[in-house]
């Protein structure tokens, strides 16, 4: 057992559990390394929380609040708590013991393809919004040819599972041939305008409201 923020990061994903008193009920179940350090460890200091699935969720919507006119009046924070079950749980979490603050303060946001999952599934008061695309990795991946046609092709066999080959790929394009991963997310911008600006607009509507949920 161990509250090591700088062990738990280099457990392998699944390998972390927390134990929980939901309601007075003791649980031991398996979470992401981002929920565990969003539960034990919060974030104070900010007005407003912006919760997202993944690290690149993350990176994309920092990007976006600094490519598209907005001025933050809060000081806000964006979160990757890993997946977009773990999302729902921490801020279902949120909604009854405040972890970070009241839930007009907090929005999720999740790709598309979870969108309609989590919709189904969370009934609670906190907003959650859609990613431009189904997943960016994914979306990349799949228009590889029209986004990077100067990029030649990996020579390594492929998965056939899509989610493991996109996450392949982005490796691929970030590390051995030195693509910016801002350089990706404007390629989605480019390619989704309308779908992130209306993103965009949420997100500063978010940001820049006149008064504060205490």
């Amino acid at each position: 057992m161990s509250h090591s923020l700088a062990f738990m990061s280099k457990v392998d994903d699944g390998a972390l559990y927390l134990l929980e008193d939901n309601s007075h009920k003791i649980t031991l179940e398996q979470r992401s390394f981002g929920y565990v350090k969003s539960f034990l460890y919060g974030f104070e200091g900010y007005d407003r929380y912006i919760l997202t699935e993944d690290p690149v969720m993350e990176g994309f919507i920092e990007y976006v609040i600094n490519k598209f006119p907005m001025t933050p009046f809060y000081q806000y924070k964006t979160i990757g708590v890993g997946g977009w079950n773990q999302l729902k749980l921490i801020i279902e979490k949120n909604d009854t013991e405040k972890i970070f603050t009241a839930f007009s303060n907090v929005i999720g946001i999740v790709d598309g393809d979870a969108y309609s999952e989590i919709s189904q599934t969370y009934n609670g008061p906190t907003k959650i919004l859609c990613s431009p695309v189904e997943d960016i990795e994914k979306y990349i991946f799949l228009n590889r040819e029209a986004l990077l046609a100067e990029i030649e092709l990996p020579t390594y066999l492929e998965s056939n599972n899509i989610k493991k080959a996109s996450k392949a790929y982005w490796k691929y394009l970030t590390v051995d041939k030195g693509v910016t991963i801002n350089h990706l997310y404007q390629l989605v911008i480019d390619s989704q305008n309308e779908n992130t600006e209306r993103l965009a607009n949420e997100i500063r509507a978010f940001l820049e409201k006149d008064s504060i949920e205490i």
